[in-house]
């Protein structure tokens, strides 16, 4: 693969958690729920998807009550689309929680193949790592990925994915990135059509899965949640609420 196309790639990869960090002391030490009380999506999370000369739609991204629920949550409807709502940072890495559920699934991801890089829900981690952390190609290529795109790709991210094909606990690198790594969190026979809970320690998790590259966490620059079918041209339809802070002093 040719220099040009492996940046091509990062830029896909990555371009959803592009970030600008603004000093901890000037942000909330949390990022803001889903959903504001008047039970729209909150304005502080952006709709974010890759270039329009990409050709790719984003998700169908709407508040709705699943069915046999009570509560409005975020409905994410992919037909081979990309896209998600994006938070910036920074915040302290602490404990994330959120409620995540899977009605509709795919079949033909696969997580470890880049013509099967697709994920029916997921939940996307950026951390402020720094480049000198990076081993020196991957640190080149994101260079020239940034000059690009002319933005701040971030040097880590971690993807909590409801996956079709690998078992819960499995872990790994992005076929096209070591820039962003993931962890299965669901799979299609553990809990279609049910409402989940998931709880991760982000501290832990970095240090699992960049701790080859960093011993020290640094802070998280940004929070995405959404989902990714443009790969292999399927629809997925999911849904996520409640999603929760504590920082590293209440945890």
């Amino acid at each position: 693969m040719n220099r040009t196309i492996v940046v091509t790639a990062l830029l896909t990869a990555s371009l959803a958690y592009a970030h600008a960090l603004s000093p901890i002391s000037d942000r909330a030490q949390v990022p803001a729920p889903l959903l504001h009380a008047t039970g729209q999506i909150n304005a502080m999370w952006n709709r974010v998807g890759l270039p329009t000369d990409k050709g790719v739609a984003a998700p169908v991204i709407s508040v709705a009550i699943a069915p046999n629920s009570t509560a409005p949550a975020v409905r994410i409807d992919s037909n081979a689309s990309y896209g998600h709502l994006l938070q910036k940072g920074p915040w302290p890495a602490g404990v994330i929680s959120w409620q995540w559920r899977l009605d509709t699934a795919l079949s033909k991801a696969n997580l470890q193949e880049k013509a099967g890089d697709d994920a029916a829900l997921k939940v996307c981690v950026s951390f402020a790592h720094h480049d000198a952390s990076v081993p020196w190609g991957e640190r080149l290529l994101l260079r020239i990925a940034r000059s690009t795109s002319a933005l701040d790709l971030p040097a880590a991210t971690i993807c909590y994915i409801w996956d079709n094909r690998y078992p819960i606990g499995t872990t790994g690198a992005n076929p096209y990135t070591k820039r962003v790594r993931y962890m299965v969190l669901q799979t299609n026979t553990s809990a279609l059509n049910e409402w989940t809970t998931q709880r991760r320690n982000l501290s832990d998790d970095f240090l699992k899965l960049f701790g080859d590259e960093a011993q020290v966490v640094p802070p998280v620059s940004a929070i995405a949640v959404g989902a990714d079918t443009d790969n292999t041209q399927e629809q997925a339809l999911g849904w996520v609420n409640n999603l929760r802070w504590e920082t590293p002093a209440t945890y």
